[in-house]
Order: structure tokens, then C-alpha cells, then sequence
């Protein structure tokens, strides 16, 4: 969700207004990224699910996953995890995007075998983000995720790029796929997110759809530019060159994959 510096209903009113029926929202604990915080989540569940369903019905855009990025193994991450996946079991969300495998030790397989339990349990999928340093290297990712019955991968090139990974070894991934996120990258820190047509998505983005279409992928592939934030984290955000291009492409190869 790129408009993160607006509360959630306008954010989703300028959603459906580029054309879109369908959205991720970003629960985050850090300061000023997406519109819910775990902690919130937990402590105020009814509020947290009202206000989802109020801007849904405002904005006739829906929920297709949640991005979940929790305090990373601190004393409260498995209560706002839980909590986070009975919203998206209320409310009907059937993905939640986390990060998993920063670290390749055996706290990491503990604290994934628990989430898996928990996510079982409300019958939400938990997908993985494709993030460095494993899961960004596509045969450990396959290893990791293989092993862990329940689990996918959200696909996000822009991450695959920046460590390096060219198009042709997306492969192994799409099986795993869960979710996808997209965004245009030059694939260096200095040009982490670009304009669409000016990275490296543009010419693998119709290999992409044929790889995940060929795997019986019927999931969702959402947008994922990042908007203004303050601090260092901060990108400029025009959806006239990111959002609009790269939805057209997207339709494109979606509806003539050849």
C-alpha cells in the first residue's frame, strides 16, 4: 500500500480511484509505516476490525493480504502474531505476509513452527517474504519453505534483484508462491525503487506471470511501491509513474501471457 502517510479510508478511496478492487495493508510497529500497529491490533481487536470493514465499505476496495512486520522475536511478537491472524480470519483476509529466516539458527525454526500452528489454526496462510539474506537466495528458500509444511513464499523481485539474482532463477520459486509483490527497482541501494520502465521488472515482468501461471499460481499480484515516509526510509511516491504503468503492463501480460 503506497499511500501510507493517509488514514486507511482515504488511502483506500485513492486505491479504487487508479482502478483497484483489491488491496494489502501493512500492520507495522514501526513509526509512520501502514495504518494499524500489532500492538493495536491486539489490544483494540473490535476497533482495529471496524475501521477495516468501515473503509471497505466506503471505498469498495478489499483486503487480499496483510503485510506483517513484527518487533523481530521480542517478549510480545507471538501475542500481536495471534492477533493479527484472528483479524485476518474475521475478516476474511486468507494471506499474511511476514518476515522469516533473518537469522539461520534454531530460535528461527521454533518461532516458524509456532506461527504455522497458530496461522492452522484460523486457516490463514502465512507466506514468507523473499528478504536477505536466505530467502533471497532461491535454492536455500526452497529448502527452508520445502520443509515447512503450510508455508509459502511471497515472491517479491525488487528484493531478488537487490541481492544480485537474476530472472532465470525465479524459477524454483513460483511453486512456493503464496503472494507476489511488485515494484520497479534499479537493484542498488542508491536506486532501491524506480519508475516503472526504468529497473529491471520491465523485462522480466511477462517471464514472471507465464512462470507462476504455469505452476497453477491463483493468487494475488499486488503493487507494492512505498510511499512517503519520514527518515532515512523515505521515497518519493508519484503514482502517475509506478502505480498506472505498471497496472497496465500487469493487465496486459495477464490477459495475452504469451
Amino acid at each position: 500500500m503506497p499511500f501510507e502517510g493517509l488514514p486507511l479510508s482515504q488511502a483506500l478511496s485513492e486505491i479504487a480511484r487508479y482502478g483497484f478492487g483489491w488491496t494489502d495493508i501493512v500492520i507495522c510497529h514501526a513509526k509512520d509505516w501502514g495504518h494499524l500497529k500489532p500492538s493495536q491490533v491486539r489490544d483494540e481487536p473490535l476497533e482495529c476490525l471496524e475501521m477495516m470493514a468501515r473503509a471497505t465499505q466506503e471505498s469498495g476496495v478489499r483486503y487480499v493480504a496483510i503485510n506483517l512486520v513484527t518487533e523481530y522475536f521480542s517478549p510480545s511478537e507471538r501475542g500481536q502474531f495471534e492477533a493479527v491472524i484472528i483479524l485476518a480470519e474475521r475478516i476474511g483476509i486468507p494471506v499474511v505476509t511476514i518476515q522469516a529466516f533473518r537469522k539461520d539458527t534454531d530460535a528461527e525454526y521454533r518461532r516458524m513452527a509456532d506461527f504455522l500452528a497458530i496461522a492452522a489454526d484460523h486457516g490463514v496462510t502465512i507466506a514468507a517474504e523473499t528478504l536477505y539474506p536466505l530467502l533471497t537466495d532461491p535454492r536455500r528458500a526452497v529448502k527452508l519453505v520445502g520443509e515447512r509444511p503450510g508455508l509459502k513464499l511471497t515472491v517479491d523481485p525488487g528484493h531478488l534483484f537487490g541481492a544480485g539474482i537474476s530472472p532465470e532463477k525465479f524459477a524454483p520459486l513460483y511453486p512456493l508462491a503464496g503472494h507476489v509483490h511488485l515494484w520497479d527497482t534499479g537493484g542498488t541501494l542508491e536506486r532501491p525503487q524506480v519508475p516503472f520502465g526504468e529497473g529491471l521488472l520491465e523485462p522480466a515482468l511477462g517471464g514472471l506471470v507465464r512462470g507462476l501461471a504455469s505452476t497453477g499460481y491463483a493468487g494475488a499480484l499486488t503493487i507494492e511501491y512505498m510511499g512517503l515516509r519520514s527518515g532515512s526510509d523515505a521515497r518519493p511516491f508519484d503514482p502517475g509513474t509506478t502505480i498506472v504503468p505498471l497496472k497496465k503492463a500487469l493487465e496486459g501480460y495477464l490477459t495475452n501471457p504469451v
